[in-house]
């Protein structure tokens, strides 16, 4: 999922990644596939626009977040149609279409980033050492 959030996946690879996300979310809710899918979805929110083809089949999906299904039809909405079964669009049409911004996907009482935060935060610094005394 961060992989394919910080545009890390080539371009040419993006049509079997966008199949395997698609094939893991047609698998039972309890299986550890669509749970991988539903977290990559969750870490791609942001970016959901650039994928249409996605977007498009996202909406077949019933056992998804709801968020996610809704954001996936407001995209498409404001897609014109001859963009709607493109799998990939580029920075420039991206940002020409007002994308509204991603929901928060919320589990139980937890909100979940749509975008994985980064490293966990540094541990603070050590204490300086004792003042010597010179007496």
């Amino acid at each position: 999922g961060s992989m394919l959030a910080l545009d890390l996946i080539p371009q040419k690879d993006l049509g079997n990644t966008i199949r395997c996300i698609l094939e893991s979310l047609r698998r039972p809710t309890t299986h550890k596939s669509f749970k991988f899918g539903q977290v990559v979805l969750e870490q791609c929110l942001p970016k959901l626009a650039r994928w249409p083809v996605l977007c498009k089949h996202l909406q077949t999906f019933p056992n998804l977040h709801p968020e996610i299904i809704n954001y996936a039809k407001k995209i498409t909405q404001i897609l014109p149609e001859n963009m709607s079964d493109m799998v990939y669009l580029d920075q420039d049409q991206w940002e020409m279409m007002g994308i509204p911004p991603p929901p928060t996907i919320t589990r139980g009482a937890t909100a979940m980033p749509a975008v994985p935060t980064g490293a966990p935060p540094l541990p603070p610094p050590p204490p300086p050492p004792p003042a010597a005394n010179h007496a």
